[in-house]
């Protein structure tokens, strides 16, 4: 029974489920021992954090030590062929610009995710 467990508590460690664009990690435990935050990139984060990656994912730190992490921004589509996107790093968004003036910006576009 103590082996069942142990594989039990293993696998929920390491157990990370992953959706369109989110990512979810069950709390690190450790036996009679609340989780005291959320590991992510190399940082503990306290529970009840909230946080933006510099790849743009939002991420989460909730009271149980479950940490969720999102994409910061949609996948563009379009059908102009006289537009191109550009990835804004620092507002974590896709910007439509004109192939021939990338000063200006092209109108219609859709957002996916």
């Amino acid at each position: 029974m103590k082996f069942f467990l142990a594989i039990v508590v293993i696998a929920g460690t390491y157990l990370i489920v992953c959706d369109a664009a989110c990512m979810h990690q069950l709390p690190e435990a450790e036996f009679k021992k609340p989780p005291q935050g959320c590991h992510h990139e190399g940082k503990l984060h306290p529970l009840g954090e909230s946080w933006r990656t510099k790849s743009c994912w939002d991420c989460s730190c909730d009271m149980r030590g479950q940490l969720d992490c999102c994409q910061a921004f949609g996948t563009p589509v379009t059908k102009d062929k006289n537009c191109k996107f550009r990835f804004d790093q620092k507002a974590c968004e896709y910007v439509l610009i004109e192939n021939e003036d990338p000063e200006k910006k092209c109108k219609e576009y859709v957002m996916v995710g």
